[in-house]
């Protein structure tokens, strides 16, 4: 017998089995008509096409199916053959994927009709008996299960074709990215992941493994899958790989030997790969197309199916839809496997929900709904082939049923009788109540009957529920949280705090803009040891929902010593361990008569510092940090504490106004750059920016290659009281327009008093 016997055989001896059931679908009140219309070169028969169902098909509404879609039916429109069906993923929300058995498929018109809303439907057992795939399938797997990345050896990843060859999980990704539904992604952390099945089944005359991949780096040479005794078998059966070099070609191992089968590729791309084995002849198809016709040995390992892994490495990227058929198909199939996903509405057209037999109207999702309205919508499925209907929409804060019209509906309006089938209509509601659900049906009736519609609820907004959680308080600074627990059917357009002492009329209000959950505010300028008071709130189209108030208490005013290290844990600021990292944040925090001490680290600015409004605060560096308790050692020489800007940014260093006794010491400043030719008054002072300041001290301070616009390279003074003692200042500049000099390029005094102590300022 010639291969091509052989092979039509196998499709004639499959087809004796097939088994089609015709049943009555009248009772399904909505169907929904799928048309082929685009050809794939030829006919395929037990086709397992992808239907993908959402609230986008004109008509469709999840809210009509029973619960879990026990009701969904597909069956041949010209025989009324029932069609069996899988659901790789329901999803209310967004998109559901269905994988329906075609009979016979080539794209010239074949229609199949989609049916539900008949609610004593029960799940038929097709849908997870693997009757979808009995058109030659041994393994089907979606990878959709999720894994946990343990690498447990479980075989989780279901086979869909009715088999127990079930893949076992030795995947630490637990990345599910799927080109329909959920994947499986392997090796995203460079982690060595792989699934296997076992044992294999495959035969080494016919075969067809088909799967869609995409990788995530193409730097060297990786396996997507392979078929062997092991997973870095050295005479497996079959290895599909992407090569490396940056250009990502397929290549394909069989018969003891590498085969090109393209020369580029692209990372983060979906691929769809073929491969068809009849004897001597491999045949590979990428995105529907013969890239390969290969004539080869049925020689290699055929212990186990390997998805992640062959001898040539472990795979980074994602695999999805792995499917193994002992039958070699045809060309046209394979394309059209890789069309109907990838142009799913190209592949097959979606009509619009109808009805069938006597007169039928359908409620639609209510939609404008606000704090006091909200729009019925309605659809006519079918004027059972009478007149137009006369519409009404029935509605109240109870479903009365369907007994009689009006029946016991609390209010009706008539919206008309233009409408034909399919055609939509709608009617706004108003001077509704807040927060209160309303219920509404359509009622139809012409010369055919009447009928009635499902029915939809929807509920008005309300004001949102806001619930006040507490604060944390420092010295200064306190952290406001709160949380939107209802957002009253619309998400709050804006939020915020409102804070007072306790015992002040003086409110001060902080805006969070749009919230949903947890909000919070960081607020500074605040008194130590005093309390304070909030409460929260969020808006929405109802009104303003205000939460309980709360207090707290700030931390002590007692002068103390603050901590600042790149390396602290960032905490109280009491130790080196537990030092404050950020000089600005512990300024916020500062209050009268505190020193702020800097370990011998270098700071690199984003932002100027600025001075807190609080008088005698010391800033001094120097330290070499590592005490457990105390400040410890302090030599500015050998731990030299600097303060600099981030490369790029056009900053001063620290800017000091309107404030009494401020002391700075032992810091090095070095690399400012501070510069506006449209506002060279703002540019003053590359290191220090001092202004209306009095009783300041620079102590045993170091500037170095610092730059100001007009005046003072390092230090600028304007109206101050200080002093300048034992301080250095070298390579610092003051320029003007053109690059050329301006003036004081080490310090400019303009106004005030200042006291520069005789030899201790070196240049």
């Amino acid at each position: 017998m010639t291969s091509f016997k052989k092979y039509l055989l196998v499709f004639f001896c499959f087809f004796a089995f097939v088994h089609f059931t015709f049943a009555d679908f009248s009772n399904w009140q909505y169907k929904l008509d799928l048309t082929f219309n685009e050809p794939i070169g030829g006919a395929v028969t037990q086709f397992p096409a992808l239907v993908i169902l959402s609230e986008g098909i004109e008509g469709l509404e999840y809210h009509d199916f029973t619960d879990e879609a026990k009701d969904l039916r597909f069956y041949d429109k010209k025989t009324i053959a029932e069609l069996p069906y899988e659901i790789e993923s329901w999803n209310t929300n967004d998109n559901s994927y269905i994988w329906v058995r075609i009979p016979r498929l080539a794209g010239t018109g074949e229609v199949i009709t989609a049916c539900w809303g008949f609610t004593n439907a029960s799940m038929p057992a097709y849908r997870t008996n693997g009757a979808v795939w009995a058109g030659g399938f041994s393994g089907v797997w979606h990878l959709n299960q999720l894994n946990n990345g343990s690498k447990s050896g479980q075989t989780i990843y279901l086979n869909s074709a009715g088999s127990t060859r079930h893949g076992a999980d030795y995947v630490t990704d637990t990345n599910k990215e799927g080109i329909i539904s959920r994947g499986q992604s392997f090796g995203r952390n460079e982690t060595d992941d792989y699934i296997l099945v076992s044992p294999s089944e495959v035969l080494a005359g016919t075969n067809t493994f088909s799967f869609w991949y995409k990788t995530r780096q193409i730097n060297s040479a990786r396996a997507l899958m392979s078929v062997g005794s092991s997973l870095f078998d050295t005479l497996p059966y079959l290895i599909m790989r992407h090569d490396g070099g940056g250009i990502g070609g397929l290549t394909i191992y069989v018969d003891n030997s590498y085969n090109t089968v393209t020369t580029s590729s692209q990372t983060n791309c979906w691929y769809h790969i073929g491969i068809v084995r009849l004897n001597n002849s491999v045949r590979v198809y990428v995105d529907g197309q013969e890239k390969v016709n290969l004539n080869k040995g049925m020689m290699g390992n055929r212990g186990y199916i390997i998805m992640g892994v062959g001898y040539t490495g472990y795979l980074r990227g994602c695999l999805d839809e792995m499917r193994f058929s002992p039958v070699a198909h045809q060309p046209q199939w394979i394309k059209a496997e890789w069309l109907n996903v990838v142009s799913n509405d190209v592949f097959m057209n979606y009509g619009e929900v109808y009805a069938e037999g006597a007169v039928a109207v359908q409620a639609l999702s209510a939609t404008e709904v606000n704090f006091n309205r909200g729009k019925a919508n309605g659809r006519l499925l079918s004027t059972g082939g009478g007149s137009k209907p006369k519409i009404t929409l029935c509605w109240g804060e109870t479903d009365a049923g369907t007994n009689n019209f009006p029946g016991g509906w609390a209010h009706t309006n008539f919206v008309g009788t233009n409408f034909g089938a399919g055609d939509s209509f709608s009617f706004l509601i108003t001077n509704l109540s807040f927060g209160v659900t309303y219920h509404y049906r359509w009622y139809a009736t012409n010369n055919t009957g009447k009928a009635w519609s499902s029915v939809r609820s929807f509920t008005t907004i309300n004001t949102p529920t806001v619930t006040n959680l507490g604060a944390t308080a420092k010295r200064r600074t306190a952290i406001l949280r709160a949380e939107v627990k209802d957002n009253g059917g619309a998400i709050p357009s804006s939020s915020g705090f409102a804070l007072w002492q306790a015992g002040s009329g003086v409110t001060s209000y902080y805006f969070t803009g749009a919230q949903t959950g947890t909000f919070e505010k960081t607020v500074g300028d605040l008194i130590p040891a005093q309390t304070y008071r909030y409460y929260a709130w969020a808006s929405n189209a109802a009104g303003r929902g205000i939460s309980f108030t709360n207090e707290f208490t700030m931390q002590s005013a007692t002068a103390r010593d603050w901590y600042v290290a790149t390396n602290g844990n960032d905490t109280t600021g009491d130790s080196w361990q537990n030092a404050l990292r950020n000089i600005q944040q512990t300024f916020m925090e500062t209050w009268h008569g505190d020193t702020v001490h800097l370990a011998g680290h270098i700071f690199t600015l984003t932002n100027e510092l600025i001075w807190p409004n609080v008088s005698s605060l010391t800033l001094r560096g120097g330290y070499a940090a590592t005490n457990i308790s105390g400040l410890g050692t302090n030599n500015p020489d050998m731990w030299e504490s600097t303060i600099t800007r981030q490369t790029g940014r056009n900053i001063r260093l620290l800017k000091i106004m309107s404030v009494n006794n401020p002391s700075v010491e032992k810091i090095t400043f070095r690399d400012s750059y501070c510069e506006d030719v449209y506002n060279p008054d703002l540019a003053r002072g590359g290191a220090i920016y001092a202004a209306n300041t009095t009783n300041i001290l620079v102590k045993d301070c170091r500037f170095e290659n610092c730059s100001a616009y007009n005046y003072g390279g390092a230090i600028y003074g304007s109206g101050c009281v200080g002093i300048i003692s034992n301080c250095l200042f070298i390579g610092n500049v003051a320029r003007s327009r053109s690059d050329q000099w301006g003036y004081g390029g080490g310090i400019f005094i303009d106004g005030g008093v200042w006291i520069i102590r005789p030899g201790s300022v070196r240049l």
